[in-house]
Parts: C-alpha cells; sequence; structure tokens
C-alpha cells in the first residue's frame, strides 16, 4: 500500500477573525479541528509505519501542524479576548464554561474568574425569559438577534442582543451553548423615544383629526382624555372647564373608573389644584399628593381611588385660561417634564377646538332656542326667499292655513294670499322700505278667505346681504267682526245720542220760545230784562246742543266755532250798530267736552252780555243813551292751552264796571253766575279795570 506523503502545508490556515461576529467564530473554530483531527491522522500513520525516513518525515509534518494549531489557538484567544463584543460558552444548566474580557465589562464584573463563578440563569431579570431563551436555542438550534434583559453586577438593567447556537455531540445531546452578546440599551432607549414619539405623533394627529371634523364638545374632550390616558398609563383623567357666568371649574369629561362620581363638580378658582392651575396658568406636577395640601382628598374618599400623583395642565387661549386637563395615578412620581411637554402640546391644539365646540354648542343651543321661538310662537310665522319661495313655515302656521310643512315649503307664497298682487305688493315694500305693516286678506288651504295683520321685515345673513323675508301675522277674523259689531253699536248710539241732542235743543228752544212769548205779557222793564237775559242764556246752552247734533264728535265741542256763533247771536240780539264795535276772536284748535263747554259757554255768554250793555250802551239799537262809535271800540276773546291748564279772556276797551261793582262780592245775576261758573269748572277768576274791562278764568284741563 502507498503510504501517501502528508503534506505540511495541507491545513489551511485562519480566515477571517472573531470581529466579523458568530461567523468568523465558527470559521476558526472549524479550522482548529480540522488541524486537529490532521495531526491525530499523522500521528497514527507514524506509528503503523516502521520508523525510517518516511516516518521522520510524518512527524515532522506531525510537528508542523501541531505548531501551525497552537497558532490558531493563539491567535483565536488573542480575538476572543480584545472583541468589543462579548463572546461566552455555558452549559444547558447555566454554567459558564468560557467568557471573553468584552463579556466582563458588559456585565460589569471585575475579572473573568467572578464572572465564571455566577451562572448565567441568576444574569437574567426574569428567570422565565432564561426558559424561553433555551427553549427556542435546542428547537432551532441557531437563533440570531435574540433580546433581553441582564443585570449587572451594580444591579443595573441592560438590554443585550443574543447571537446563539448549540453545540451537540453525535448523539444530538446538546454539549453547550456558544454565542455572541452585544448591549444595545443604548440603541432601546433610542428606539423606545422614537416609539415614543412616534405614539406622541400619533396622538397629536389623531387629536387633530378629531378637533378638525367635530364640533361636539364632549366628543372633543373624550377623545383628548383617551388618548392622553393611553399614551401616558394613568389612572384617571378628567377635564375642567371654567364657567363664564359664575368664574368656577366644572368638571365637564372624566374617564375615571367612577367619572360619573366627578363628573359635574364644581370648583372655585384657586380651590385644590384645579383651581390652583386654572387661577395661576401654570402646568402642575404634585409627586406625591399625600405631602401636597392642594389635593383635595375628597376625591379619593368618594370615588375610592387613592391618586398617588398628578399632572395638571392649563387650556389656555389667547393669554386666558379656559379650562384644566388633569391626569392621575396610583404611582408616586408617576409624571415627568417630557409627560408635561406631551400634554401642553395637547393642550394648545385642544384648547382651540374646546373653544370652537363651546361657540358652535353656545350657537346650536341659540339656534335651538330661537327654533323654540318660532315654533311655540302663537302668531304665524312665515319666511321666503328672494325668489318669494316658503323656506319656513312654523306650527301656529301650519294650523291657520292647514298645510303640512312638506306640502308647503318650497312653494309660491302666492298660495296664501286671495289677490296674489297684494302678496307681491307686499314683498317689494318690503325689500324697498325693510319692512312692512298692512292687513291683507289670506287665503286657507280648503279656500277659506280670512284677514290678517301682517309686518314683514327683511332677512340678511352673516354678511349683510338680502336674502329674503319674513313675515309675522295674527289672524284678525274675530277682532274684524268685532270691530264690525262695534262700529255698528256706535253707530247706534251717535243716532241716539245725536236725537237726544236735538231733542234738548229743541226742548230748550221751545224754553226760550215761552219765555219769549211770556215777556210779551210783561209790562215792567226790568222784568222784561230779566226775561230776555235768561232766554239768552237757555239758547246759549241750546247752541251747544246743536253744534255737537251736528257735529261728527259727539263727545267735544269746537270752541273756536262755538265761541264765533255765540257771539253773532249776542251781537244780533242786542242790536249792536254794525260797523261800530269789532269783535276780535283768537281760538284756535282748542275742543271741549260737554261737561266744561256749558259752563264756558253760560261765562261767554254773561261776559260778552255785559260788555255789549254795558262798555258800549251808545252803540246798541234802542238805547236810550246814543253815543257815536270811537276809532277801536273792540270786544276781545281769547282761548288757549297753558301745559295742564285751559286760559279763557273776554275784554273790551269801553267805559268798564262802575266803580261800585266789587267783583266777585256783587249782587248782579250776572257776575255772581261767572263766579259759580268758575268755581264748576275748578278755576280761578281775576278781573283786570286797566283800559276797559277784561276778565280771566283759568281751569284745568279735562283729563
Amino acid at each position: 500500500m502507498e503510504n501517501k506523503k502528508c503534506d505540511p502545508s495541507g491545513a489551511s490556515p485562519p480566515r477571517g477573525g472573531l470581529g466579523a461576529g458568530l461567523g468568523g467564530k465558527e470559521q476558526l473554530v472549524r479550522e482548529v479541528k480540522e488541524l486537529r483531527q490532521r495531526i491525530a491522522e499523522l500521528e497514527a500513520l507514524a506509528v503503523a509505519q516502521s520508523v525510517g525516513s518516511q516516518g521522520e518525515a510524518i512527524l515532522e509534518a506531525v510537528a508542523a501542524s501541531g505548531h501551525r494549531l497552537r497558532e490558531s489557538e493563539e491567535h483565536y484567544r488573542s480575538l476572543f479576548d480584545n472583541v468589543a463584543m462579548g463572546f461566552y460558552r455555558s452549559t444547558p444548566a447555566g454554567q459558564l464554561l468560557d467568557v471573553n474580557l468584552a463579556l466582563v465589562d458588559i456585565l460589569g464584573y471585575p475579572d473573568r474568574e467572578s464572572l465564571l463563578a455566577v451562572n448565567a440563569v441568576d444574569l437574567y431579570v426574569d428567570a422565565h425569559e432564561r426558559q424561553r431563551w433555551q427553549a427556542v436555542v435546542e428547537r432551532e438550534g441557531i437563533v440570531p438577534g435574540w433580546e433581553g434583559q441582564l443585570r449587572r453586577l451594580d444591579g443595573a438593567v441592560i438590554w443585550i442582543s443574543d447571537n446563539v447556537q448549540a453545540v451537540r455531540d453525535q448523539d444530538g445531546q446538546v454539549l453547550y451553548y456558544e454565542g455572541t452578546l452585544e448591549d444595545i440599551t443604548n440603541r432601546v432607549r433610542v428606539e423606545e423615544a422614537l416609539r415614543r414619539r412616534n405614539r406622541e405623533l400619533a396622538l397629536l394627529n389623531r387629536a387633530a383629526q378629531v378637533f378638525s371634523s367635530s364640533l361636539d364638545l364632549d366628543q372633543v374632550l373624550v377623545t383628548v382624555l383617551k388618548e392622553v390616558r393611553r399614551l401616558l398609563g394613568a389612572i384617571a383623567c378628567s377635564a375642567w372647564l371654567i364657567d363664564p357666568g359664575t368664574e368656577e371649574v366644572v368638571c365637564r369629561q372624566v374617564t375615571d373608573p367612577d367619572s360619573e362620581v366627578v363628573r359635574g363638580w364644581r370648583l372655585a378658582l384657586g380651590q385644590g389644584i384645579v383651581g390652583w392651575v386654572a387661577q395661576h396658568g401654570e402646568s402642575l406636577i404634585v409627586p406625591d399628593t399625600r405631602t401636597d395640601e392642594r389635593h383635595f382628598k375628597g376625591v379619593d374618599q368618594q370615588t375610592g381611588l387613592e391618586i398617588r400623583s398628578i399632572l395638571c395642565v392649563p387650556l389656555g387661549l389667547k393669554q386666558r385660561v379656559i379650562g384644566v386637563i388633569l391626569l392621575g395615578d396610583q404611582r408616586v412620581n408617576g409624571f415627568g417634564e417630557t409627560d408635561v411637554r406631551l400634554v401642553e402640546s395637547l393642550a394648545s391644539a385642544a384648547a382651540i377646538a374646546i373653544e370652537n365646540a363651546r361657540l358652535y354648542e353656545d350657537l346650536r343651543a341659540s339656534q335651538e332656542y330661537t327654533r323654540n321661538l318660532i315654533e311655540s310662537s302663537l302668531d304665524t310665522i312665515i319666511a321666503v326667499d328672494m325668489n318669494r319661495k316658503i323656506v319656513e313655515f312654523n306650527r301656529a302656521a301650519q294650523d291657520t292655513f292647514g298645510y303640512r310643512p312638506q306640502e308647503i315649503l318650497g312653494q309660491h307664497i302666492d298660495i296664501l294670499y286671495v289677490d296674489p298682487r297684494e302678496g307681491q305688493e307686499i314683498h317689494n315694500t318690503t325689500v324697498e322700505q325693510g319692512k312692512c305693516i298692512c292687513e291683507v286678506l289670506n287665503k286657507r288651504k280648503n279656500g277659506q278667505e280670512f284677514p290678517i295683520f301682517l309686518s314683514a321685515s327683511v332677512l340678511r345673513d352673516a354678511r349683510g346681504e338680502l336674502v329674503g323675508v319674513m313675515g309675522v301675522s295674527r289672524d284678525i277674523t274675530e277682532r274684524v267682526q268685532a270691530e264690525e259689531r262695534l262700529k255698528a253699536s256706535l253707530h247706534e248710539k251717535e243716532v241716539l245720542l245725536k236725537e237726544i241732542h236735538h231733542r234738548v235743543k229743541n226742548n230748550l228752544q221751545l224754553i226760550s220760545s215761552l219765555l219769549d212769548l211770556q215777556s210779551d205779557y210783561v209790562e215792567d222793564l226790568q222784568a222784561r230784562t230779566i226775561f230776555a237775559e235768561s232766554q239768552h242764556r237757555v239758547r246759549s246752552i241750546a247752541l251747544i246742543h246743536e253744534q255737537l247734533y251736528k257735529s261728527p264728535n259727539l263727545a267735544r265741542i269746537d270752541c273756536g266755532r262755538h265761541i264765533r256763533d255765540l257771539a253773532s247771536r249776542l251781537f244780533h240780539l242786542y242790536g249792536v250798530v254794525p260797523d261800530t264795535v269789532t269783535l276780535d276772536i283768537h281760538v284756535d284748535h282748542v275742543f271741549l267736552g260737554i261737561d266744561n263747554a256749558i259752563p264756558c259757554g253760560l261765562i261767554i255768554n254773561e261776559l260778552l252780555s255785559n260788555s255789549l250793555k254795558y262798555a258800549f250802551p251808545g252803540l246798541i239799537e234802542g238805547s236810550s243813551v246814543p253815543r257815536r262809535a270811537a276809532e277801536g271800540d273792540k270786544v276781545r276773546i281769547e282761548m288757549n292751552r297753558d301745559d295742564d291748564h285751559m286760559l279763557l279772556i273776554v275784554g273790551d276797551n269801553g267805559g268798564g264796571l262802575p266803580p261800585e261793582v266789587d267783583f266777585p262780592h256783587t249782587d248782579t245775576l250776572g257776575l255772581q253766575l261767572v263766579e259759580m261758573l268758575t268755581q264748576q269748572l275748578k278755576g280761578t277768576v281775576e278781573l283786570d279795570r286797566d283800559r276797559g274791562t277784561t276778565f280771566k278764568i283759568t281751569f284745568p284741563c279735562e283729563k
């Protein structure tokens, strides 16, 4: 059998290095195994063959292979100890067979021997984690990138990435595990920070979507609270809003387990942690509520849930606090500055959304209030657009016209008018003048006509643009019928009252005629004069009833007309020579009731009669003392209203009253009547004897 010569260079030198990771180490281990196997073969061959030149060559080859083996092992140990990645070999029971210096440094041990004295199982933070790791390794054989937590010698917990393989014997039993460890604590922290930031951004994004898509205040608040609670892991979360009316902080929404207990609570500004933040507008972290007197212990007692740490952030809008967000945790020091920044970012966006939602809620409440006002109104309210199509038809309109909303909305308003031209005219007037108030005939669904009182005005949008016309109307059928009945009744009463005045006037004229007839049988001149004066007085009263009978106003007398008629009759009765005495009357727009008109008429009758008889005696036909008319002889009658009093002036520029006449203490019947009638009017009378005779009577106006 030909002996093959061993080539000392038959064993391949080590390639790569352990710094390449688990793959480089495996290659180096294979090379060492191959060298050892080659040495064993050469040694066996040297024993089997005789010692000679060929044996010497074999021994030389064995020596060369051993030298290369030692070099490879030294190279392996150098890489094993100097690489930055930790290397280990351990039994399934956890005994560490070998570790490199990098692993010693990663785990914080002073030297290799100290670490080798530790069981690998004890290095795990969670013993169950070691069990799961071991099960996967034995099942898979090679497990790259297993991540877990180990505890260093100083107690610090680190994250590691483990690339491991199970080394088995010829029967498949696991001899040991060998692998590499890398400290990935910083990477995990960075990844956790990135994940947290992503969650924060996702939270802000979801919240922004809700803020922009919803104007429901409670939905906005619930979204904010749920997202914050989920992200920060808080046990309780609540939103408090400041009530503008009471300046109290009110709990509007809660995500506590006992939310109904807290919802609706009210706190004064400055009361409790919520009140403090609302008052000062500053974020607040309470690490331990047991050491902070501001914490309202009643909350814990009511809910049965003790809150140990609190984060409270104000909801600010334009330098104004509108509420706060409160988060509670059962852990001490449950919140940090990172949490504050996150909630503050969310609170800034939430404050705008909350304010918008509150404005919308107020607007919706206002619209609902307006809608209720329209629907509860007893008057019909109808609105049309600029094309005169009906857009609003309240409940009263439905009852009045007999149409249901689905029948009438969108229809032309002319359907409701008896004469559509009147509807068009009302619309045009309202648009041009801004309003229109009138009475018009409408038509029900069944064709029945009825009158309404309509008040129409224009409708404008938020920009002030004209968008339509709204009319408020009321069925005045009963009123019109009542007015017609009243008019008929008034007409009957007017006819009756005129008839009464006519009969009173006739009776007074009859009395005057009887006095005139009776005076024909009286021979005494003084007695005849008394009869004549009485006749004049009766005629003065009859004149008032005659004017009331002829006047369209049966309750009031036109004093100007009455005085002119009375004066003309007296001038005629006393036979005043024409063009001798001027009658100067100044009475404009003065009207008196019959209760004041009769006394005033009698007063004027007496005073004017005295002026004609005594002031200008020579100017009366049949006078026994003829006198030549003087230029400027005048009788003056004035009547006017001064605030709440009437002023009656009757005077002349004639000879005046005789000095022996002491008014009001006089025996003459005429002046006594003047005094008595003035008292009846609850007035006063003044006598002015300067340049003739002038009487001034003042009495209160009728109410």
